[in-house]
C-alpha cells in the first residue's frame, strides 16, 4: 500500500472530474464509518449517559428545538420523537 504522502501527491494529480468522484466516495466512507461508529456505542451503552443528560435537561426546560419538527423532518427524512409531556 502506498503511503499518505504517495496518495496525497497523486490526489494533487487527479484532474477535475476524479478528483470529484473520490470527494463524493471520500464523503460517502466518511459517512458509512460514522454512522457505523454511533450504532456500535448505541449498542454497547456508550451513549447512555448522554441520552440520559439531554432527557433530564428536557425536562427541567433547558433546551430547545433549534427549528420545527416538522420541518426537519421534511427536510431530512427524520421522524422526531415528541417532546417529553407531548
Amino acid at each position: 500500500m502506498s503511503s499518505v504522502a504517495e496518495i496525497e501527491e497523486g490526489i494533487a494529480r487527479l484532474p477535475r472530474e476524479e478528483f470529484v468522484r473520490l470527494e463524493r466516495w471520500f464523503d460517502a466512507e466518511r459517512n458509512r464509518r460514522w454512522d457505523a461508529q454511533i450504532e456500535e456505542d448505541s449498542r454497547s451503552g456508550a451513549l447512555d449517559l448522554l441520552l440520559q443528560e439531554a432527557e433530564q435537561d428536557a425536562k427541567q426546560g433547558k433546551s430547545r428545538q433549534s427549528r420545527p419538527a416538522a420541518l426537519a423532518s421534511r427536510q431530512t427524512g427524520v421522524r422526531h420523537l415528541p417532546s417529553p409531556g407531548n
